[in-house]
């Protein structure tokens, strides 16, 4: 009788139960997160101003019904298209919603299903198929152990990525550590203030767009001072238009120049990505994208193409990512740097790019000179209690006063090591996970030397992302979870031979 463990609860995690309940491949069904099920951090916002980026079309929990999101808003009276971008707490929502849905049809089937809101601490592989994890409670005691016979770890990024240069003043009411919860950032800043967000990616937009919103005059800083692209939608591609094996022999052929990311290696990755977007996107693809030097330049041409409907490169982007990830089945190599770091940021550019309405907003607060954006790496930071503006901040561009920060620079990757008492433990941002970590195959399934059989421990979301490029959009997530599934049943049961 098989038991199974999902670690974490968030849209990854019920992806994957939705699966196992379809699938029939166990009796006993564990939901481990010290979080309520569904929305997870990427999903548990509250303001309807914090958007998704990715389109309805794309954010089907079910993988072969990939409407059900659409389905699921129209019930809901929520005016939407397949197109839309809908707020973010809709799809926490959603995703609530499959999950108590599927808890009732697993319960007919005789399942027992049952929420651990607990945090993980360990797990220890005793046999094959025999796995005891431990678990801290919301007091950070330990809590009784569970046993089970299948893991999928689901858990999201890290805790929030603080420059060094930030890190003494982790303690001050007035830097914010984290722009989520969104309504919990708003209430630590006082009214008319002059705010700093550290970054200018999707979590510092989000933090830029609601603080203007909210009467604060906002400064945007990061060491590129450049927002990611703009997009009208993102849905699934109408074709397939990018070849793996090309992407492939393109990144093997760039290895022994990446050092220096040579002009040739360079022109050989414009040559290939202009020639597919020359073959498919049927105009001049050159007129696709902005080649302004200013950011705000920039963003002006990129929300008017975007709203001409002429950025086509964004029918292609899934496309993309799904090439990219179908690569991880062909051998044991990573993707982590395989891609020149320029080039792969450039490419985040797209694949990341700003929802079409949140482009809009920042343009709009840029012009009403409520935000401003720039570039550069903060040098000195300062705190004078009872100060007029009492942070001082200092960058390339001079000295500024503000009356609170926001850091939004992103999130610490976790990965699970080997620890040296045989246990497997999350490590965020340490040594261990260079020597230690366990190797995620191209089944999703984690491998390790002391493992003495296919073992049934499983990655899915941002745990993934040694193998995979976005590992956790839902687009991604979905087909994923069925695989694992799927791959789950074909092992051989606990006790029996590999």
């Amino acid at each position: 009788m098989n038991t199974l463990a999902i670690v974490g609860a968030g849209a990854a995690g019920v992806a994957t139960f939705i699966a196992a309940v379809r699938a029939k491949v166990a009796r006993s069904i564990y939901m481990i997160d010290p979080n309520p099920i569904g929305p997870g951090a990427a999903f548990s916002n509250t303001d309807s101003d914090i958007l998704c980026n990715t389109s309805v079309d794309t954010m089907s929990v079910l993988h072969d019904m990939p409407l059900d999101f659409l389905e699921h808003l129209r019930c809901e009276g929520y005016p939407s298209t397949a197109e839309s971008f809908v707020p973010r707490f809709l799809v926490g929502r959603y995703l609530a919603s499959r999950f108590l849905q599927y808890s009732a049809i697993a319960r007919e089937q005789g399942v027992l299903v049952q929420y651990v809101c607990s945090t993980f601490k360990a797990m220890k592989v005793h046999s094959h198929r025999r796995y005891e994890l431990e678990f801290y409670d919301v007091q950070l005691r330990p809590s009784p152990s569970l046993w089970a016979t299948d893991v999928v770890f689901c858990t999201g990024f890290g805790p929030p990525r603080l420059p060094l240069v930030a890190q003494p003043f982790y303690n001050q009411p007035s830097f914010i550590k984290n722009p989520y919860p969104e309504a919990s950032m708003l209430a630590m800043i006082p009214e008319n203030s002059r705010v700093l967000v550290m970054g200018s990616k999707l979590s510092a937009i989000d933090s830029a767009i609601v603080l203007c919103r909210d009467g604060h005059q906002v400064t945007m800083l990061s060491p590129s001072g450049e927002f990611p692209s703009v997009r009208a939608r993102f849905m699934r591609s109408p074709k397939a238009v990018f070849d793996g094996e090309d992407i492939a022999a393109l990144m093997k052929t760039g290895q022994h120049e990446r050092e220096t990311y040579s002009p040739a290696m360079r022109y050989s990755y414009v040559k290939y990505f202009s020639r597919v977007l020359r073959q498919n996107l049927g105009k001049d693809w050159s007129l696709q994208f902005s080649y302004a030097s200013s950011v705000v330049d920039r963003l002006k041409e990129e929300v008017a193409i975007a709203g001409r409907g002429d950025s086509h490169w964004q029918e292609y982007v899934v496309d993309f990512m799904h090439a990219i990830n179908r690569l991880h089945s062909k051998g044991d190599v990573y993707f982590e740097g395989f891609f020149h770091p320029a080039f792969e940021r450039l490419l985040y550019r797209y694949i990341t790019a700003l929802a079409l309405p949140n482009a809009r907003k920042l343009l709009k607060y840029i012009e009403d000179g409520v935000l401003c954006v720039q570039s550069g790496e903060i040098t000195r930071m300062g705190y004078s209690q009872g100060s007029p503006h009492p942070w001082r901040v200092n960058w390339a561009a001079g000295d500024y006063r503000f009356d609170a920060i926001v850091s939004a620079t992103g999130y610490y990757q976790s990965r699970y090591v080997m620890s040296d008492n045989g246990k497997i433990e999350l490590e965020v941002g340490g040594d261990r996970s260079k020597n230690n970590a366990l190797t995620i195959l191209p089944t999703m399934a984690g491998a390790h030397e002391s493992f003495g059989e296919r073992e049934s421990i499983w990655f899915l979301g941002a745990p993934a992302r040694p193998r995979l490029w976005v590992p956790n959009a839902l687009v991604v997530v979905t087909p994923l979870a069925n695989r694992i599934i799927e791959s789950m049943g074909q092992l051989p049961q606990a006790g029996s031979a590999a």
